[in-house]
């Protein structure tokens, strides 16, 4: 009697125990999505705000552009579609050009899906350590500051409205040597239909005598 007893309890237990997990999961499921809705509520109006403000000029003081590479004089502009940025991907993957290039996926976490020679040498791992990874697993280090690759990454929330995007971050390469990174990422779009498909980055080490808001802004 005791041992029947004893197995009708443990198997109230068990039901009680699976039920108090699927309410446990679906609490926190409902509480994502609401911080996830919230969260593209804040970016919207963030968005709105700034398109209706006044865009001002920005002067730049020419002593300080030359000092740049020369290669920012003139802004190149990312690629828009998947197929132009894979005409530079494979075009460059075993020739060196110094624009460092990585192909991602639009959800998060943003899955490498390629990169090219130039980000090879910039960030010291191979295409096949790529691809399947995320720039935050392989770059991300003790001095990279988690807001800005947070607000560079909460930018890419709502693809439709996203055009580009850039930072300033510290990363690390694959032999812990840590570099200074101008970040610019874009949206690339479907030829036909407009939508976006791929999310495209653009890397350039920056040097440690230039100001890094200087840059940014530019």
């Amino acid at each position: 009697r005791h041992s029947n007893k004893d197995d009708h309890h443990n198997e109230f237990s068990s039901f009680v125990d699976a039920a108090s997990k699927r309410s446990a999961r679906e609490q926190c499921r409902q509480h994502f999505w609401k911080a996830h809705e919230e969260r593209k509520a804040i970016i919207n109006a963030r968005y709105e705000e700034k398109s209706r403000s006044a865009i001002k000029p920005i002067t730049i003081p020419q002593t300080t552009f030359q000092a740049q590479n020369s290669s920012t004089k003139q802004r190149i502009p990312l690629p828009t579609s998947l197929n132009d940025a894979y005409k530079e991907i494979i075009g460059n993957r075993t020739v060196h050009q110094p624009r460092a290039m990585a192909i991602t996926e639009i959800q998060p976490p943003f899955k490498i899906i390629d990169v090219n020679k130039a980000w090879v040498d910039l960030c010291g791992y191979s295409r096949e350590q790529a691809v399947g990874a995320t720039i935050k697993t392989l770059l991300h280090g003790p001095e990279t500051n988690l807001e800005v690759a947070q607000s560079l990454v909460s930018r890419l929330v709502d693809v439709d409205t996203f055009d580009e995007s850039e930072a300033v971050v510290v990363n690390y390469r694959s032999d812990c040597k840590k570099f200074r990174n101008h970040v610019r990422v874009g949206a690339l779009r479907d030829e036909k239909s407009g939508n976006v498909t791929h999310l495209v980055g653009v890397f350039c080490k920056l040097r440690d005598d230039l100001n890094d808001e200087f840059y940014a802004n530019v």
